[in-house]
């Protein structure tokens, strides 16, 4: 028996971290009045096989008859709000994804969101502006990864509204 990739590993455990972040993007758009649609979760056995479970995207919106696919990141870091402000933004850009994340979905996503670790706030770019992205490679717990970039000036940051606790069933 093989042991098991410590790298496919990490990246599986992100990939179920992911649904949080996911979910509090989704009630959001709802919220605003939008039709939303979560697709499925597909884990690569292994990471020779990740390729073949690639997404298209993390959520969809429909608003005005208009489809929308978004893709969703949650990282470790927390941010209240643009860079002008204390707490802000605390890089000099914006990670998009990776060139291949972003490549494989191509013209599919409307916009990359970035969530704050403490869940109060959103980073949205746009695709449109993706003819003004840098790419850099980055070293990750995953190995280097090559990335997109964006300007500060292409981030738009929002407060995102937390649900209330849930009722104890109990009483």
């Amino acid at each position: 028996m093989t042991e098991p990739d410590p790298v496919h590993q990490r990246f599986l455990l992100k990939l179920d971290g992911s649904d949080y972040p996911v979910f509090l993007v989704a009630r959001m758009f709802r919220l605003q009045g939008r039709y939303v649609t979560l697709p499925p979760i597909h884990r690569a056995p292994t990471r020779a096989q990740a390729h073949l479970y690639s997404d298209d995207g993390d959520l969809r919106t429909l608003h005005n008859g208009e489809e929308r696919t978004y893709s969703v990141k949650g990282i470790s870091y927390t941010f209240v709000g643009d860079p002008t402000v204390k707490g802000g933004w605390p890089f000099h850009d914006i990670l998009v994804d990776t060139v291949t994340g972003v490549d494989e979905l191509g013209d599919k996503t409307h916009a990359y969101i970035t969530v704050s670790a403490d869940f109060s706030t959103i980073c949205v770019v746009e695709a449109s502006s993706r003819p003004r992205w840098k790419k850099r490679w980055i070293d990750t717990d995953e190995g280097k990864k090559h990335n997109y970039f964006a300007d500060l000036a292409d981030g738009r940051w929002f407060a995102l509204p937390t649900p209330a606790p849930s009722p104890d069933p109990a009483s």
